[in-house]
């Protein structure tokens, strides 16, 4: 009876959709408040704002949580599973999205989902190459936070996995609508793995105008977050696969990754920068200056916010800017994550997982003095020596990966690295003119950069 309504739920909106698919002109960059409300309408529950934490109501154990981490605390590993939906049909023969100029594969590559994996590091650790983007007034506020992610390796059946699970989805409905119900009433319900044990993220193939949207945590007793449970088979990260990771492939403004670390901020606690209001509306972060709405675009670093003195701070992940105009959260936004993962049902128990080899993971290691692997000489031509340049913490052996723009693997070959400064030779003989990805991984552990070949 539950999936008849379900369908039928969905079966609305698809009859009330346009024949006509058209891309809107503007996007959305985030939908996590449009499918709360939409989700809490279906269920006949009150809108979101009559469930919240407000001001006046901070739970006691989150404040002593919160006390507790005025300083960042031991590395929390996560493990995460992407779910890649996809319908079957290789691009370019996908004539059923013409708006997307048969261009992008919904079946992503190893090469994009890695590089994905290799942002939500680098933001949220604040190892990021622009860092150095942030503004003075904001660089005593902006902090990174200790925690790493890891694709899982054993899946909920305990077998092996990359942290990869590739699911066949054919006919999936396009209502035109911003928000899909066929994703949160079918999807993410029959392809979840156990919250509990992953940080469940799902590339699909959303509306064109949609980024992507993610679910809040529950019982956290933060101010702006939900009091009531939050349905744990729809715990997770929806995000479109176009702009999944920061392959060459992914259209600029939004090529950075960075719309899956706005989305897992969610996840973990964190509001919109602006409050999802105008100047006296508070994402209940002080260092956060109040706005009068969402930033697009890379507005002028002097714009002023609604507090004297103050420009908006646009940089934060959770605005809405381009990609490359984000570069940081704050030390109150870190505290909210930290006490998210310390008492949240299902986030908290994240650390203690057994879908990872915490032996193995909990190993640092790390490339280049921020995290950062260097290719040179770059560009580079057929027949020239080329080196890459890493620090490792830890010695043992790697692998080095070598994809072209559409994720497909060309090169392939095994490192035996030392502690300390590391140059070994990278092989792109043989390899035609073009953008390469140069991955290397270890321990599941992964670092990405950009190689050109003339």
């Amino acid at each position: 009876m539950k999936k008849f309504y379900a369908l039928f739920f969905i079966a609305f909106f698809a009859m009330n959709a346009s024949a006509q698919f058209k891309v809107p002109e503007n996007i959305q960059r985030c939908s996590t408040m449009e499918v709360i409300e939409m989700m809490r309408a279906y269920k006949g529950l009150p809108p979101f704002a009559q469930a919240l934490n407000f001001p006046n109501e901070f739970t006691p154990l989150a404040q002593r949580v919160q006390e507790t981490f005025v300083s960042d605390g031991d590395e929390i590993l996560i493990p995460t599973v992407v779910h890649v939906i996809h319908d079957g049909i290789p691009q370019p023969m996908d004539i059923n999205f013409p708006a997307l100029g048969g261009l992008y594969e919904d079946n992503i590559s190893e090469a994009q989902i890695f590089s994905q994996i290799d942002v939500l590091n680098e933001d949220f650790r604040r190892e990021n190459a622009d860092t150095t983007l942030t503004p003075n007034i904001f660089k005593g506020v902006a902090k990174g936070i200790n925690i790493r992610f890891v694709m899982a390796q054993r899946d909920p059946d305990g077998n092996p996995t990359n942290g990869i699970n590739r699911v066949l989805w054919p006919g999936l409905i396009h209502t035109g609508f911003i928000v899909n119900p066929e994703i949160e009433l079918l999807i993410k319900p029959m392809t979840i793995w156990d919250p509990t044990k992953y940080l469940n993220q799902w590339s699909i193939r959303l509306e064109p105008i949609l980024l992507g949207y993610a679910q809040f945590p529950e019982g956290s007793g933060l101010q702006g977050m939900p009091t009531g449970p939050q349905d744990p088979t729809t715990d997770g990260v929806v995000m479109n696969h176009v702009y999944f990771g920061r392959t060459p492939n992914i259209p600029a403004p939004y090529n950075l990754g960075r719309t899956a670390t706005h989305e897992i901020g969610h996840m973990l606690g964190l509001r919109h920068s602006w409050g999802d209001g105008g100047c006296t509306v508070d994402d209940f972060c002080t260092d956060t200056p109040l706005q009068a709405e969402d930033s697009g675009g890379c507005p002028d670093v002097n714009t002023p916010s609604c507090e004297a003195g103050l420009p908006i701070q646009f940089q934060n992940y959770m605005d809405y800017t381009n990609d490359r105009c984000m570069n940081m959260f704050t030390s109150q936004q870190v505290i909210r994550m930290r006490t998210v993962l310390a008492i949240s049902p299902r986030r908290m128990e994240w650390s203690t997982s057994d879908a990872i080899d915490r032996t193995v993971t909990s190993s640092k290691f790390t490339v280049g003095s921020v995290n950062k692997l260097t290719v040179y000489p770059n560009p580079t031509v057929e027949g020239q020596r080329i080196f890459t340049d890493m620090f490792v913490e830890k010695a043992g052996a790697a692998e080095i990966f070598v994809y072209d723009v559409f994720g497909k693997l060309q090169k392939k070959q095994v490192v035996e690295l030392h502690f300390g400064t590391n140059r070994p030779e990278l092989d792109l003989d043989g390899l035609a003119p073009g953008n390469y990805m140069v991955s290397i991984r270890s321990n599941n552990m992964s670092k990405s950069t950009l190689v050109v070949k003339n």
